[in-house]
């Protein structure tokens, strides 16, 4: 339950075009999420979406947020195979 930990978004970006780039170079829209707690968090089951007709956009892959660390989701806007980080197959339109 995420409520019995203190997991936000602190951080999010739109419109990027160069001031920060994944590995690959690749300018896309992010967001920032911190796990605040001296908890690990296990992300299960969990979806981000920019529309609120459609809940269940984007399904966040399994993945551990360490106690007091931070992840970042990349909206690719494309299904992407990239090894590293989390990358949804939605970008953010000019009204995100």
């Amino acid at each position: 339950n995420v409520s019995n930990y203190k997991i936000e978004i602190t951080e999010y970006m739109t419109h990027n075009k160069r001031s920060f780039y994944d590995s690959y170079g690749n300018y896309f829209d992010w967001v920032e999420i911190h796990n605040s707690s001296n908890e690990d968090y296990l992300l299960e089951g969990i979806y981000i979406t920019d529309n609120q007709s459609n809940l269940e956009k984007y399904l966040i892959p399994k993945v551990t947020i360490k106690a007091y660390e931070y992840i970042i989701i990349y909206f690719a806007g494309k299904d992407t195979n990239y090894k590293e980080g989390i990358y949804a197959n939605f970008a953010l339109s000019d009204d995100d």
